[in-house]
């Protein structure tokens, strides 16, 4: 091997020395520069990869709180629609849960119809009002409008329709669910996420929706921690486990426990909840609801070609160990159906978990995820984006190492090239003799110019270089400009001084349904967009003001829409640029927020009930008329200004407002609280008080609100039931005295006493008469 490399070695070293010295520079400036860039660029790519990753982490985390946060959401529905209704029957002056009487019914049917869904809202599955014995004496059932028979496709559907039935229940019993039972134990609301038989959903119709049959999962290939669990592992796996968001919330009547109310959103099959969490994440973002371990609301395609959604498939066992066993959070990359998803899972608990967190078990599963395909492709993008960079960097740099190595030898080579020929006698090349006369003259103005030349030719290609940098920095500016502009969800155009346009973003093309091309030297309203548009842009061109905004209601696909139109003038007034940006949304959520304000504070003014609110230290900040009229005051600003000490001005007893503000202190409400209160005359009457305890984030007390009523009646209808009741007792003790002593007389052994007393009362006769005829003998 040794003989055999020497003349390798011999002909690596001619082939060296036989190349030009601009070559040998050019191959060492490529080799210099090469490997900087072939580690930066290796760099760049773990950087990219895991920047990547971080991302898609904090993105599906994201989608996981909103996901958490359109739960709570249904959950705080549920909540308060069990308490306004709670409200409406403990606030009606008759017993209607005590009293099971056509009437009352009709009346408790009514307060479920006083509360339509508002189209933004999740309809509730059931609303059922119940007796103190858990039968159902009035329910709103909604059916969700979809064919249970079939597995629901992949359409997106961010509102679902249902169908609404009234009906009585006396067919159904909620004192068995353990929602129920804690808020009849707590004596207070409780809420949370339940798992719910079938049976008991059945008999409110909703057994066709919670049905969902196990589907069938290939698995073979798959390692063990793969696999799904085993059949019967949890008790979801009968298909008959419904996932129920609900609320229960007891009804009292003089601190008398009378009937429950209980509302719920059944999620099997219910599509909105994951539809809008993927709708509003990442492309490529699905989510999925679990009973237990199978998947009973979901986006995650069954198969690559079938268009279903994924219900009644399984998770992987090392999932279920993870979260529903052991309760914590899994991250990481799962195998879903056979695809590799980046997932996070994370356990779902029930009521019991905010009683008693250590011992509650998970009833189910949160998921987000994004296939890892996806996220593969574009962190390939990526690095494909990064190597093309770093391959057209070499090729510049092997241009200007060749073009420096070129530079850097070639008067090298003139200068050899000359003396070749001034040893052969060419007299031509004496300009290069260095002498003191003409001649010298000349070779030395020829050698400055030749300088001059050399030096201008290096400045040249050193701004060439710059201006190409500056070039490449121009067009990267505009691509990350036109890209910054094509990513802002508003629609943005550019208009000459003539209304011509000049260019528009994506947004706007799209919202037309137009290349942007098509727009580019076109009149502003040669679409025959709507003519508030057209007009407010056109009096904005042909106006002297630099800046405009306006909000204009457009029409987009037969839809009106309210946008938002922001103008400014460039260059000097000779263009415009224009932002739109759809506000429909906030305008009308604007609306609903006024609607609710005024719903709230037409409660608030015209209840019955006195309203209230009220610092700890004393001070009312806020009550309502009846509240004056009941403490005799003229209006609510007369109270509060009047009233600077609700402790000494307005409590006969100061111990009851210090008993008041120790249950607030330990239950945070008091329920059905009495005492004795001054009105403005003095006049002593009697109150009901139902109030809670507002905190702050950090748990202090903010102030307190409730309802007072006025119970001096039904107080002095008590006392005088009081002194009845006792007449009453005198009259029936002299009755029962008279009777037990008649009784007594009536016994044999009274009767034998009553002959030994008249016996004794005849012996002293006797006695008497013996003596006389003795005397007489």
């Amino acid at each position: 091997m040794a003989i055999k490399l020497k003349p390798s070695l011999k002909f690596l070293s001619v082939s060296w020395g036989s190349l030009g010295l601009r070559w040998k520079l050019t191959f060492v400036l490529v080799l210099i520069a090469t490997i900087p860039s072939l580690i930066i660029t290796e760099s760049i790519s773990v950087i990219i990869k895991n920047s990547i990753q971080e991302q898609q982490e904090k993105q599906l985390q994201n989608s996981l709180d909103e996901l958490i946060w359109e739960l709570k959401e249904i959950e705080h529905e549920t909540t308060f629609k069990t308490r306004l209704i709670s409200y409406l029957i403990t606030s009606h002056p008759t017993n209607l849960l005590g009293d099971r009487t056509p009437e009352n019914k009709q009346v408790l049917k009514s307060f479920l119809q006083e509360f339509p869904r508002d189209p933004t809202d999740t309809p509730m599955s059931f609303v059922i009002i119940a007796d103190a014995s858990g039968d159902g004496v009035a329910k709103n059932i909604n059916l969700l409008a979809q064919d249970h028979s079939q597995y629901p496709d992949l359409q997106l559907n961010l509102r679902s329709n249902f169908q609404t039935f009234l009906v009585d229940t006396e067919d159904v019993n909620i004192s068995g669910l353990p929602i129920v039972q804690a808020a009849q134990d707590q004596g207070e609301l409780v809420s949370g996420i339940e798992l719910v038989d079938n049976a008991f959903l059945s008999k409110l119709g909703l057994g066709d929706q919670v049905k969902i049959p196990l589907r069938h999962q290939p698995h073979n290939a798959l390692p063990e921690a793969q696999k799904p669990s085993p059949l019967g592992t949890y008790a979801a796996h009968s298909g008959d486990m419904g996932l129920v968001v609900m609320a229960a919330q007891p009804i009292y009547e003089d601190d008398q426990f009378q009937g429950m109310v209980l509302a719920g959103v059944l999620l099997n099959r219910l599509p909105d909840l994951v539809d809008r969490v993927s709708y509003f994440a990442e492309p490529g973002t699905v989510a999925t609801l679990f009973a237990h371990d199978v998947r009973i609301s979901t986006n995650v395609p069954y198969r690559r070609n079938d268009n279903t959604r994924a219900l009644g498939t399984r998770v992987s066992q090392a999932v279920a160990q993870k979260v529903l066993e052991e309760g914590q959070v899994f991250r990481g990359v799962a195998n879903i159906l056979g695809r590799p998803h980046i997932s996070i899972y994370q356990p779902a608990y029930d009521h019991r978990y905010a009683i008693d967190p250590t011992n509650a078990q998970p009833i189910g599963i949160l998921f987000v995820g994004k296939s890892q395909s996806l996220v593969n492709q574009l962190l390939m993008e990526k690095q494909l984006l990064g190597y093309s960079s770093a391959a057209i960097a070499l090729l510049v740099a092997c241009l200007v190492a060749y073009l420096m190595g070129k530079a850097i030898a070639q008067p090298i080579s003139d200068l050899a090239e000359l003396t070749n020929q001034a040893r052969k006698g060419d007299l031509g090349i004496r300009a290069r003799v260095s002498s003191r006369d003409e001649v010298g003259v000349l070779a030395a103005s020829f050698n400055s110019m030749m300088n001059q030349l050399q030096q201008s030719f290096t400045i040249l290609e050193n701004k060439n270089t710059d201006l190409e940098k500056i070039r490449d920095s121009l067009i990267t500016a505009n691509e990350q400009f036109e890209a910054v502009l094509n990513a802002v969800p508003g629609s943005i155009s550019w208009i000459n001084a003539e209304g011509i346009y000049m260019g528009v973003n994506h947004q706007l093309a799209r919202t037309l349904n137009l290349p942007k091309e098509q727009f580019i030297g076109k009149r502003i309203g040669f679409l025959q967009e709507d003519d508030a548009l057209i007009r407010f842009l056109e009096e904005f061109v042909n106006s002297d003001e630099p800046y405009t905004s306006q909000v204009i209601q457009v029409i987009i696909k037969g839809e009106y829409r309210y946008y938002l139109i922001a103008a400014q003038k460039y260059k000097q007034g000779s263009q415009t640029v224009s932002v739109g940006i759809d506000i429909t949304d906030r305008i009308r959520a604007e609306e609903s927020l006024r609607l609710a304000e005024e719903s709230y504070r037409s409660i608030f003014e015209n209840a019955l009930e006195g309203i209230f609110q009220s610092v700890p230290s004393g001070q009312f900040i806020r009550v309502n008329q009846a509240m004056a009229d009941i403490l005799g005051y003229d209006s609510p600003e007369q109270l509060m200004s009047e009233v600077t000490n609700i402790g000494e001005q307005l409590y006969v007893d100061q111990a009851d407002r210090d008993e008041f503000r120790r249950r607030l202190a330990d239950k945070e409400a008091a329920h059905h609280f009495e005492y004795k209160a001054y009105r403005r005359d003095r006049q002593i009457i009697w109150v009901q008080l139902d109030a809670r305890r507002v905190e702050d984030s950090n748990g202090e007390s903010l102030y307190y609100e409730g309802i007072v009523q006025d119970i001096s009646q039904r107080k002095q209808r008590e006392a005088a039931l009081e002194r009845q009741i006792n007449d009453l007792k005198v009259e029936i003790d002299q009755e029962k005295r008279r009777k037990e002593v008649a009784a007594i007389t009536e016994t044999d052994y009274f009767q034998h006493l009553r002959d030994q007393a008249r016996k004794l009362r005849q012996r002293p006769a006797k006695i008497d008469s013996v003596t006389q005829e003795a005397s007489n003998e």
